[in-house]
Order: C-alpha cells, then structure tokens, then sequence
C-alpha cells in the first residue's frame, strides 16, 4: 500500500516538474518583497505605498517567470490586505474584470490607490499599474523593473498612447465593499473612451440636446437633417473637408461607427493629431466628420476640431511628445526647431527627423535654448535627425550627468563638437545609433 502510494506521489512530482510555467499564470512573490514601507488601514494608501518600496526591482527580484506587471498589481493588493477588491491573477484583461466583478468601477478621474489599464487597439489589454495621484502612477514591468510612471507608455511594437493606439482605463477597487467573487467574462469588453473621451462625448452630448434638437424642432425642412426611423439623420458633403488638428482639452477624441454620441467606440484619435476631414454635416458644433485614423473609418465631434492653417515663421505647435517652433516655409517644405519636451516630467525625449503634418513636411534641422532645461527626471535623448545644424546655448542645461545621448553614427563627430559648444557637460554620454 505505501509502496503505491509512494509511485503515485512520484508519477505527480514527474509530471509536474515537466510541466511549463503558462505565459499568464497567477504568480506571487509577497515573500521577496521589501518590507520597508508603513501600513495606514486605509487601504488605497497602502496599495501605493507597499508598491513605492518596490521602486527598482526586477523580474530577477521577485522571481517571476512571466510578464508580470499583474501579478505585481496581484502582490501588492494581497500585502496591503486587498485581494477580496483586486483578485490576483496573471492576465491583465482577466484581472480587469476580475476587479470589476467584485463592485470595482470604471472611473473618470483617477486618484490614489486606482488601477490603471492600458488598452492596445491591436493587442487588447497589455499593461496595469496602480495610481499614486491623479497623474501618476507605480508600475511593474515597466522597462522590466518597478518604475513611477507619468502618462508614458510605450510597448515593443511601438504602440504607444501618443500614437493613440493605447489608452488608459482607469478602475476604482471596492476596497471596502467588495462583494463574493463570480465568474468573469473573457475576453474583456471593449474599453469606453479614456478620461478625455468622457469629456467629450459629454460636451457633445449637450451641444446635441441644447441645440441639434431643438434645430431639427425648429427646421424640420433643413437640408442637413432628415428623418429616418425616427432619428436625425445628417447629410454629409464635402464642404468643409480639409485637415483638421485635434483641440480636446484633455488627451484624445473619441472616433465612432456612426455620427452620435451613442454610437460604438473605435479608437481614440489623441489631442494635437493632425487628421484629413473628407466630409462633414456642417461646421458647427453640433456637426460631425468623417475621417480615417489608423485604419479605422468612423466619425468625430466638429466641436473639437480646428481647421489646420498653413505654417508661417514663428509659428508654434506641438506634435506627439514635443513642441516645435517654424524657422522657414518653402512651398510645402517646413523647418523646424525642437523648443522642448511636452512632459518635463518624461524620462525620455526623442527627436525626429522629419514628420508630416497635414499636407506639409516638416524636418527638424535646430534645438532651442534650455529645451531640457527643467527635465530632471530625463534620463535618455534620442536624437534621429541628421539635418541639426543649430543648436542655441543651454539647450541641454539641467540634464542630470548619468542622462545619455543617442545620436545618428554618421553625425557622432559633428554633433558632439555641436552640443558640448553649446553648453553640454562632459560627464553626459553620447553614443551611437
């Protein structure tokens, strides 16, 4: 009898030790985690704090063998006596609606002790952190360690939230009131529009209820509204097309299926994002057009739209992550001037050589005076542009020395001479791309 039940034990430890660690296995490693942080019975608060001591450490840390940024969240909730809110699990898209199963909601302004997703319009649900504040966030498996993060994310196929293929989500655990686990749908929902969406369908949607309504009342014979099952339908002409640059207050502008507010969500177009109108319902606010962004065919608010001007000298104007300055316009040709990150806060700058923006080409060719000047968290510049003929003095002024500079192999010589005239400390590495 021992002897059977010995062979069985040793069948299971065969089979097991065979056995490959699942790509998104729950994994917990509370047991390699710094203990130096205080504990305050409020629980949002201990979330972030447990979180903050873990600052720097890696994969190799805690032990994990996979992706890890949920289970970091998953550890965390579980020191800070949370794991009935924020049920561990391996899977970012499962943990999602794991917390929200559980009375988690989905909230519009973030603060401390709330999750945040990032959702990839390609891949689905990719990366979680946990809020600090409103602005901030502590993240596992950011550039493989613990990291303090601030509205950044970049993934290795270059989908980033200022391309506007990701964007955050952002969860509010039921910390106190946390109700019996049930079993959660997967894959997880398409996400509603980040923070900023939420805004602006709000906008829009009482711009449409003011004023739409109250018009199509009015002007039951207008040529832009007819009916059709008993809804508005507007028609659309290419009177107004033309480019548009994207003015949300906050950070991006939801494109939808239809021309309402109520129609699916596609993708979100981000704040600053230059896009070709190539038909609309009118010029109002309440107007709606037509536009194609990543692929994607759909509709936006007028209302956060403005039509694009040609650039003129002195002009300024901010693409992706940097603000940008006119030097000179031939035809559709433009020079610019890279004047300073739109994120002091950044930990990396990158700075292109060309890029369009309408229907103009625009090519980096100087670097202001103390465009890093307050960057102090900046520990990487990437500079691709090979056509720097300026740079004005002090542009680099603040970096801290440990900061590293990339620039292209064949500029190395001539670029290094460039910026240490202009101020460039010694200490601060340059190196190759």
């Amino acid at each position: 009898m021992h002897k059977k039940i010995l062979a069985a034990v040793c069948s299971f430890l065969i089979i097991f030790s065979n056995m490959s660690v699942t790509a998104n296995a729950t994994q917990s490693a509370t047991t390699k985690y710094s203990p130096l942080y205080v504990k305050t019975g409020d629980k949002a608060t201990d979330m972030v704090n447990i979180a903050l001591a873990q600052t720097g450490k890696k994969k190799a840390d805690f032990g994990y063998t996979e992706a890890w940024c949920a289970d970091f969240v998953g550890d965390c909730a579980i020191l800070a006596g949370s794991s009935n809110a924020i049920p561990a699990n391996g899977k970012v898209s499962t943990l999602y609606n794991s917390v929200l199963a559980v009375g988690g909601k989905e909230v519009t302004i973030p603060q401390k002790g709330d999750l945040v997703f990032y959702y990839c319009s390609i891949d689905g649900y990719v990366h979680v952190g946990i809020m600090i504040d409103s602005q901030k966030s502590i993240e596992g498996n950011y550039s493989g360690k613990v990291t303090q993060v601030n509205g950044v994310y970049r993934d290795t196929h270059g989908h980033s939230l200022a391309s506007g293929a990701v964007l955050r989500k952002f969860v509010r655990p039921a910390y106190y009131s946390a109700i019996t686990p049930v079993p959660v749908p997967t894959p997880a929902p398409d996400p509603t529009p980040a923070p900023s969406d939420d805004k602006a369908d709000n906008k829009s949607d009482t711009k449409k209820d003011t004023k739409s309504d109250s018009k199509s009342d009015t002007k039951k014979d207008s040529k832009s509204d007819t009916k059709k099952d008993g809804k508005t339908e507007q028609k659309f002409t290419t009177r107004g097309s033309g480019d548009y640059e994207v003015t949300t207050q906050s950070s991006s502008l939801t494109l939808r299926q239809e021309a309402d507010t109520s129609s699916a969500w596609m993708t979100s177009i981000p704040k600053g994002t230059v896009i070709k109108v190539t038909k609309t319902s009118g010029t109002s606010d309440d107007s709606w057009a037509y536009t194609t962004y990543n692929k994607l065919s759909g509709y936006v608010s007028m209302q956060f739209l403005t039509k694009l001007k040609a650039p003129k000298k002195g002009d300024r104007f901010t693409y992706e992550s940097a603000e940008y300055k006119v030097l000179s316009v031939s035809k559709k040709n433009v020079k610019v001037q890279y004047v300073k990150p739109a994120d002091e806060e950044d930990e990396t700058a990158e700075i292109p050589e060309k890029f369009t923006r309408g229907s103009y080409k625009y090519t980096v060719t100087a670097l202001g005076a103390k465009a890093f000047s307050e960057c102090t968290s900046l520990k990487k510049i990437s500079i691709q542009s090979t056509k720097i003929t300026t740079v004005k003095k002090n542009a680099f002024k603040g970096i801290d020395d440990t900061a590293e500079i990339e620039v292209p192999k064949a500029k190395y010589s001539k670029y290094k001479k460039l910026f240490q005239t202009a101020g460039l400390s010694s200490k601060i590495k340059i190196k190759k791309i």
